[in-house]
């Protein structure tokens, strides 16, 4: 039986407008999707947060935004290979560490979070059976 499951999935975020940059100028990474373990911390990260979906953290309070932050350290930098178009106000090409790091890259850290809870959980279909 063939399903639809891919361990990794191309992204592109929507953070700053990304998406409507040309192709070649957009922040483009690999999403490595989440062991079940990891996925139930960071679902449950979010929800202790109050964090829905397609929400973002600009008016969080900052106390109700640790149990992600807890996780961004841990699940970015072995989750997100090959990110691509990310650079700082030198040039120098931003890694996923420094994503994980600085407050600057919060939201763009918590959209990759959510993108991994998304395609690690598993599907309405599948949760039915």
């Amino acid at each position: 039986m063939k399903i639809d499951f891919s361990v990794s999935v191309a992204f592109v975020p929507e953070w700053r407008g990304n998406t409507k940059l040309p192709a070649k100028e957009q922040i483009k990474m690999d999403l490595e999707v989440l062991e079940l373990g990891a996925l139930m911390e960071l679902v449950d990260s979010f929800t202790n947060a109050g964090l829905r979906h397609e929400e973002n953290t600009e008016n969080m309070d900052v106390s109700a935004m640790q149990p992600i932050l807890d996780k961004f350290a841990g699940i970015l930098p072995t989750h997100v290979k090959n990110m691509k178009g990310l650079y700082d106000s030198s040039g120098k090409a931003v890694s996923i560490e420094d994503v994980a790091k600085y407050p600057v890259f919060l939201n763009l850290g918590v959209e990759m979070l959510m993108k991994l809870a998304e395609i690690s959980s598993p599907s309405d279909d599948d949760v039915k059976n």
